[in-house]
């Protein structure tokens, strides 16, 4: 017994995910389930059937990735991953997933002299980007602009006295959110 494919399509354009695993040396015997994720999150999970084919209604327009599974009359079990993405040509029907909301708390904290480090009180995926953008307080423009980085954090080193904030600017999952530290002071 080999898995030799899954086939992936939107059957009716609705978002109805149809899935069909092809398997060399499938006999009465055998048996096939499915699991669904997107955003490394299940969105569905099968028991194991007959049929090499079942279908499960999709929610949103992304990236779905599909693990099959078969197992024959002896226990043993085989698994291919593929992935599926429900765009408006292929799922025209389907709804655009709303865009997940996330906090950003920007904080301050002194290292030595005229070091600080600014960083963020939540925990990122690796793929987020961040941006900084310095203030001394009471200027509208910033001084300083740190461009987007796969950096969680960021040191800058001071020059000069006073009382300054910093605006983090995130982007995860294509969305994009920022806020700005308390003022703090700096001296040196």
């Amino acid at each position: 017994m080999n898995i030799t494919g899954l086939d992936l399509f939107d059957l009716y354009g609705d978002g109805t995910l149809v899935m069909k695993t092809a398997v060399d040396g499938a006999d009465a015997s055998t048996r096939y389930t499915w699991y669904v994720k997107q955003n490394g999150k299940t969105v569905y999970k099968g028991a194991y059937q007959r049929d090499p084919f079942t279908a499960v209604q999709l929610e949103h327009l992304g990236t779905y990735v599909v693990k099959a599974f078969v197992r024959d009359g002896e226990g043993n079990k085989q698994e291919f991953e593929a992935t599926f993405s429900a765009t408006r040509r292929t799922s025209p029907k389907l709804a655009q997933a709303e865009a997940e909301a996330f906090s950003v708390t920007p904080v301050a904290s002194h290292v030595s002299g005229g070091f600080w480090q600014l960083s963020l009180e939540e925990s990122f995926p690796p793929e987020s980007k961040f941006a900084w953008y310095i203030y001394q307080d009471g200027v509208s423009d910033p001084m300083v602009k740190i461009p987007y980085s796969h950096e969680s954090k960021a040191f800058y080193k001071f020059e000069t006295a006073g009382r300054y904030y910093f605006k983090a600017f995130v982007i995860q999952g294509g969305n994009k959110q920022s806020a700005s530290s308390e003022v703090f002071t700096v001296t040196l």
